[in-house]
């Protein structure tokens, strides 16, 4: 497991950043038809959820598992866009192979996920495969590549620093706080 230092608050900050940027991206009509706080409201519940999945499986630490699951997502939504109906299927996705990657003390199972979210087992290896393939099998990562990762993410937080609302801020504060 590549070692990172980064809370769970930033984690959350980028999983936040990283998601809405895809969704104004690839489903601007989305986006531009709801009210801001509900995204992040959506983006935040999925983070929560996903967070849960992972102390409930006990493995290693939350953020060093949710920094290479979004970079994973995120070289998966460069190649081939998403929509907001697919992000949570993506993040979940993403969590599977990065957990059966990254931590060797996990035990995590196809079948334990897709009868916790009520998903066919087959839809779920089916997710990974497609998951799998769109990276073309490349898991591999250096601490170089999650460090470029966090930094840039850690850079666009301050740079937009002024121009994020008093409201995604505040709503960050409340995810954290609900763990």
């Amino acid at each position: 497991m590549i070692q990172q230092n980064i809370s769970i608050q930033q984690t959350a900050q980028i999983m936040s950043q990283l998601a809405t940027l895809w969704i104004e991206k690839h489903d601007s009509e989305y986006f531009i038809h709801k009210n801001k706080q509900e995204v992040y409201d959506a983006i935040n519940y999925l983070f929560r959820i996903l967070y849960h999945v992972l102390m409930n499986l006990e493995c290693c630490a939350p953020a060093d598992i949710f920094v290479p699951m979004l970079i994973y997502a995120d070289k998966y939504v460069q190649k081939y866009g998403i929509n907001h109906c697919q992000l949570f299927n993506l993040l979940l996705t993403s969590m599977i192979v990065t957990m059966k990657f990254w931590d060797d003390t996990s035990n995590i199972s196809n079948a334990a996920i897709a009868k916790t979210f009520n998903y066919k087992l087959q839809d779920v290896n089916l997710m990974e495969k497609w998951f799998l393939s769109g990276l073309e099998y490349k898991l591999s990562m250096t601490d170089e590549e999650v460090d470029r990762f966090i930094v840039h993410w850690a850079h666009l937080h301050h740079s937009h620093h002024n121009s994020i609302s008093s409201l995604h801020h505040r709503n960050h504060h409340n995810v954290l706080t609900s763990f």
